[in-house]
């Protein structure tokens, strides 16, 4: 796993994430609406898995490597906070690669669309997890 992978998740499971929900309480954007799917404020939740932009980008992900297992947000929730893994999957430490990366590349995406005004590209997102 590589380093900055393991970082972010490092501070999914401690909740230290700057959503726009906690970026609009102290004061540092002006909406704490997701800036991705602009359609519901970008709670802890939403920014891992709720977000309908991202989720179509981690089911994309998590099919291509399991595509007879059924994932919805709540159980990459419980992935992420390594609460359960779905019971079909024996190799749990790939399934914990997997998810990191993809992670990884999602969060970079994301930030790179805030920052850099640059397209968050679910085809780039998806063969960087991939091919990495």
């Amino acid at each position: 796993m590589i380093p900055q992978a393991r970082t972010l998740w490092y501070r999914v499971l401690h909740k230290k994430l700057s959503t726009a929900s906690e970026l609009f309480k102290i004061g540092t954007v002006s909406t704490p609406v997701c800036r991705l799917c602009k359609s519901q404020p970008e709670s802890y939740d939403h920014f891992i898995a709720h977000c309908s932009t991202k989720w179509s980008v981690w089911l994309e992900i998590l099919n291509c490597y399991y595509p007879l297992v059924y994932f919805i947000p709540s159980s990459l929730h419980k992935i992420l906070t390594l609460q359960a893994f779905p019971p079909v999957i024996t190799n749990r430490s790939k399934l914990v690669s997997i998810v990191a990366i993809a992670q990884w590349n999602i969060w970079k995406s994301y930030w790179n669309l805030i920052l850099n005004q640059v397209a968050f590209e679910h085809s780039c997102i998806i063969s960087d997890t991939i091919y990495q």
